[in-house]
């Protein structure tokens, strides 16, 4: 086919117009401004009518049958790239599942609409009101239709009710109604009482909040101070009441610390604009502080004090008092986890219950070295109740594995309880035992006057005395303990005195002793037993057929025992003194007395010699001797009696001497000297044929 170039160039320009044309209405269709909707079409743009004057914009944002947002201003203009300028009385309006129930509503003094990318970008004074009520004040911000959030990097102030705080960039996620704000976040809650001055103060880097929920959390550096409390953490959870204006609890969690002032107490208020430190506030008497891995707190919305404190995970608690920076006394509680109850009216702890491997630290320091105390409690469980007044402990139940430690004492059981005001520490269960140096405590029941000292232990009381510490060591031996038991027993420090009653018993080694009470003074080194004495005491005599000569022949241990209604022992002497009523028993024969003392070996527990005085009285099997004093030589197993010795034997009839030797082993009697001339009578017992 020829070729027609008049032809192809109609064609040509044909072509170059239309292209022009095409572009010529784009550019208007995108580029021209609208006026106020008159109609909404579902599932797509809001078309209508624009006003000639281009003055006023309402453009309605749509989805199905719901509305998305819904954008206002007083004047507009479409900018050459496209964008709605926006200017006087702007309103933004942004809906949630919900519709204008579930809607955040902005306002502004300008910005602009981008319609294709569905963004906003307000300025000017702009207000934030979302549907549940809070607030939000800024100088700028952007929302971006596609990820549903409202995002601000400028400083933002809100407010809710009696909520209120500031901080610098937010964002707000409208579909899950969750607001966060970036960046030195301060967070102010007043109570309901707006006649108290108690404000709680948040501040964080980074906080978090659940607008649907009423909760959140803060992060990174966060400190929580009120008019009675300090808390630092990393994280902090947070709660609020029903209606989202007041605070209910919090969680901390990651180095927590708190501090419990009192601002009525002379701690001053804990309101801070800035940091904070934990010394910068323990400025008054009775501080006290809390560490631990996590913390619940719980408030009273009606005055915002705490109500509990909650600490979880190497907890510790510490009370201190001070004065010119000079330290009076601690008190300081360790355990896994440690729970506080305060009171709801006034302040100061009420309650603290701890367990999980519970440590207490009791320090007083005292008016001198010899005043200062230093108690420390080991136990499972701790249940502490506090006097608001003195905001000292007035009760505290201790259990499991319970240790007291003070000084040169110690106690265990397994249950244990304390009376603040009658200063009473009581210890049951687990076989209660107190540790002192040089002697040992053991009872069903124990019980310790923590000003005095003094200790009573009730039901199958035990006492191990040593010699070692300077204590009594009942006859001297050092090398064995010295046991005192009874149904009960008492001591009191200040005098010295330990006292056992009811079926009182004493013994070390072989010897041992027995009354109805028995009072140890380990001031005086004695101790001293009434009512129905009875002493089982060891020594070494000549074997039988052996008398009268010591030193010469074998020995065997026998027992002497020894009854009375009072026995004192001195160990400076080295002495047993009975009196009244007192009888020996040997398995030969008896001897009573009006009284009797026994001296015993220096360096053995064994007895050396008995002298009797008083009516002295000897019954054997078909003999009587009597005289007025009597010596008992256990070397020779001799007993020799003066002040009108007299033996009344039934076979030989009765004989009188200036003295009587007794033999207890073979039962002979030498008779010294008749009352009419120096002779010597030798009675032989008689031999047993049989």
């Amino acid at each position: 086919m020829p070729f027609r170039p008049r032809k192809h160039a109609r064609w040509v320009l044909a072509a170059v117009l239309a292209a022009f044309t095409g572009a010529l209405v784009y550019y208007i269709v995108r580029h021209k401004p609208r006026g106020a909707v008159a109609e909404i079409i579902p599932g797509g743009e809001t078309m209508g009518q624009m006003p000639a004057s281009w003055e006023g914009i309402d453009v309605v944002r749509t989805e199905g049958d719901r509305k998305l947002f819904q954008v206002k201003a007083q004047k507009h203009f479409l900018d050459e790239d496209g964008l709605y300028q926006l200017s006087g009385g702007v309103e933004i309006k942004i809906f949630g599942k919900e519709g204008a129930q579930d809607s955040a509503h902005i306002t502004s003094e300008g910005g602009h609409y981008d319609k294709d990318f569905e963004a906003l970008f307000l300025e000017g004074e702009v207000k934030v009101r979302l549907a549940s009520g809070l607030k939000l004040f800024t100088e700028s911000l952007r929302y971006v239709k596609e990820k549903d959030m409202i995002r601000s990097s400028e400083a933002v102030r809100f407010e809710r009710g009696d909520i209120a705080g500031r901080g610098t960039g937010f964002t707000f996620e409208v579909g899950e109604k969750k607001v966060q704000f970036l960046h030195k976040v301060e967070f102010d809650v007043k109570n309901l009482r707006k006649d108290l001055a108690a404000v709680t103060h948040i501040a964080s880097r980074y906080m978090e909040y659940n607008d649907r929920t009423h909760s959140g959390v803060f992060q990174e550096g966060v400190e929580v101070t009120n008019s009675d409390s300090f808390l630092r953490a990393e994280e902090v959870f947070f709660s609020l009441t029903e209606d989202g204006e007041h605070l209910k609890d919090l969680d901390a969690r990651i180095g927590v610390e708190v501090l419990f002032t009192g601002a009525s107490k002379g701690r001053g208020k804990v309101r801070s604009e800035g940091d904070r430190s934990l010394s910068s506030i323990a400025s008054g008497p009775g501080d006290k502080s809390l560490k631990a891995d996590s913390a619940h707190l719980s408030y009273v919305p009606e005055t915002g004090r705490l109500a509990e404190a909650d600490a979880v995970g190497n907890a510790s608690v510490e009370i201190v008092r001070q004065k010119d920076d000079v330290l009076l006394s601690k008190r300081r509680i360790d355990g896994q986890h440690i729970k506080f109850v305060f009171f709801r009216d006034k302040d100061g702890i009420e309650r603290c219950d701890a367990d999980g491997a519970v440590s207490v630290e009791i320090f007083d320091a005292g008016k001198s070295k010899q005043d200062r105390m230093d108690k420390h409690v080991f136990c499972q469980t701790l249940v502490a109740h506090f006097d608001p007044l003195t905001e000292d402990a007035s009760s505290m139940e201790f259990t499991g594995k319970v240790q007291f430690h003070e000084r040169d004492s110690r106690a265990f059981g397994e249950k244990g309880a304390y009376n603040g005001a009658q200063k009473l520490l009581v210890i049951t269960d687990g076989n209660p035992r107190v540790e002192r140096e040089g002697s040992t405590v053991t009872a069903q029941r124990i019980e310790i006057v923590e000003d005095t000292g003094f200790l009573r232990a009730i039901g199958e009381a035990k006492t191990a005395y040593s010699k070692r510490s300077g204590e009594i060591s009942f006859f001297g031996n050092a090398e064995e303990p010295m046991y005192l038991s009874a149904q009960s027993m008492t001591y009191d420090p200040d005098k010295g005195l330990a006292t056992y009653a009811k079926d009182a018993r004493a013994w070390q080694g072989d010897n041992i002793i027995t009354g109805d009470q028995i009072v140890v003074d380990q001031g005086q080194n004695t101790f001293t037993a009434t009512t129905g004495v009875k002493s089982v005491l060891f020594s070494s005599v000549p074997q039988k057929g052996q008398a009268g000569t010591a030193g010469s022949g074998g020995k065997e241990r026998v027992p002497i025992i020894v009854t009375s209604e009072k026995l004192l022992y001195t160990e400076a002497t080295r002495t047993i003194k009975y009196t009244t009523s007192v009888v020996m028993h040997r398995e030969e024969a008896d001897m009573s007395s009006e009284a009797c003392e026994v001296f015993f070996y220096k360096k053995v527990n064994d007895v050396e010699r008995m002298i009797s005085t008083g009516n002295v009285v000897i019954n054997q099997t078909g003999r009587r001797i009597t005289g007025q004093n009597a010596t008992y030589d256990l070397s020779d197993d001799a007993v020799t009696l003066t002040g009108k010795p007299r033996v009344v034997d039934q076979i030989r009839g009765t004989s009188q001497g200036r003295t009587l030797t007794y033999y207890f082993g073979d039962g002979k009697i030498i008779l010294d000297g008749q009352m009419e001339g120096r002779t010597t009578t030798v009675y032989q017992p008689e031999v047993d044929k049989d």
